[in-house]
């Protein structure tokens, strides 16, 4: 039963996760920020500079706000698994 039971289960090393899918994610992660970031930014002068870039942070880079981000990025990657 052990040797049946091994056999179905695929091993820890099946389920690595490639180089290329970790930058993927990565770079899926960097866009959307950046694209945030770029739409949120304004250069007039370094005190405004200075107000939106920590406006932006307050806004886009909360711990929840990352996860849910990361979280959707990777719903949308094919699964490696299946």
């Amino acid at each position: 039963m052990v040797k049946a039971q091994q056999q179905q289960q695929p091993s820890a090393s099946q389920h690595q996760v490639t180089e290329e899918m970790k930058f993927r994610v990565f770079q899926s992660i960097a866009n959307s920020l950046f694209l945030s970031f770029s739409s949120s930014i304004r250069y007039g002068s370094f005190n405004e500079l200075s107000a939106t870039v920590f406006t932006w942070l307050e806004e886009y880079c909360k711990p929840q706000v990352l996860q849910s981000l990361a979280l959707s990025i990777l719903y949308r990657l094919p699964n490696p698994f299946s």
